[in-house]
């Protein structure tokens, strides 16, 4: 939020400047945050995206004890937690006037892709989990339904 802020101000101080100036200003900024984010993204901890909670998925066995935790998880949702404030803060503080030169796509674009490597792979496996029980369930009612018939 703070770094947001700084860019907001430094920006704020540069709108008396010449057109060029300002220009180059916003250019910078822009640059600023895209390097920012793209830095978050390279430092995601690949190895602990997957949730590892089942010894057999396609039968929704769970590890008895469940793996903890590990630093890497930490740091993910440290990551995952700087991209989404970042973006909120830059929609929020970011003047309007401002807004369309600073917060472009290519912005929201690399702070949301640093979310979803993060989420993505979580989810991926979270639905592949309730695919496999809605399977089961499925199988079961199935067999009821013939056995009581």
């Amino acid at each position: 939020r703070r770094y947001v802020q700084l860019l907001v101000a430094e920006l704020e101080r540069c709108e008396t400047c010449p057109d060029l100036l300002l220009k180059e200003a916003v250019r910078s900024a822009r640059s600023s945050i895209l390097l920012f984010a793209t830095r978050l993204e390279q430092i995601v901890d690949t190895s602990c995206v997957e949730l590892r909670c089942f010894e057999d998925e396609a039968r929704l066995k769970l590890r008895s004890p469940l793996p903890a935790p590990s630093a890497g998880h930490a740091r993910n949702a440290r990551l995952y937690g700087i991209a989404h404030h970042t973006l909120v803060a830059l929609k929020e503080i970011v003047p309007a006037r401002l807004q369309s030169a600073i917060v472009t796509p290519q912005v929201r674009k690399t702070l949301e892709q640093t979310q979803a490597a993060i989420i993505a792979p979580m989810v991926a496996a979270l639905k592949r989990a309730i695919a496999a029980g809605v399977a089961g369930l499925e199988h079961v009612l199935d067999g009821r339904g013939e056995g009581g018939a």
